[in-house]
């Protein structure tokens, strides 16, 4: 591949070098939306930051919307990544960290941590969200999503 290139007029040799750069500038510049967007249906979980609200569409979810400092969400995070790896059901899992993602805070009046809410209709519909009050074990969490 590279005689090829060495076999190229100097004209040409420029213009794919430009094309190049202009590929690399558009995959790696920094910007506020996602250059490609995809939609999938896997169980998630995030780790930290912001999720992409779109991913989980209308689909049902479980999520829990935790602070890093808080000590009571410090000790469910290693619990709920656990479930998200034993979720077999349609309910989709989400973990959103509410200082980094403080507008999907707002959005779902997060007042106190952890918060775990039942979305039947998607992460989109904040209005329709169930809070959930049971205990706070993988075999509780996994057994409410089963009876989802």
């Amino acid at each position: 591949m590279f005689q090829t290139f060495l076999k190229m007029s100097n004209e040409n040799k420029f213009i794919l070098v430009i094309l190049v750069v202009i590929i690399l500038i558009a995959l790696f510049y920094p910007r506020s939306t996602p250059l490609i967007s995809t939609s999938f249906s896997a169980h998630l979980g995030n780790v930290g930051g912001k999720i992409e609200l779109e991913a989980f569409g209308q689909e049902k979810t479980f999520a829990l919307f935790y602070a890093p400092w808080c000590p009571h969400c410090k000790s469910l995070i290693p619990i709920w990544d656990k479930l998200i790896g034993a979720n077999k059901t349609d309910v989709k899992l989400a973990k959103i960290d509410c200082e980094s993602d403080k507008d999907t805070a707002r959005k779902f009046g997060i007042e106190s941590f952890p918060t775990i809410y039942f979305l039947p209709t998607g992460l989109n519909n904040p209005e329709n969200r169930i809070e959930y009050k049971g205990d706070r074990s993988g075999e509780a969490f996994l057994a409410f999503i089963q009876d989802k």
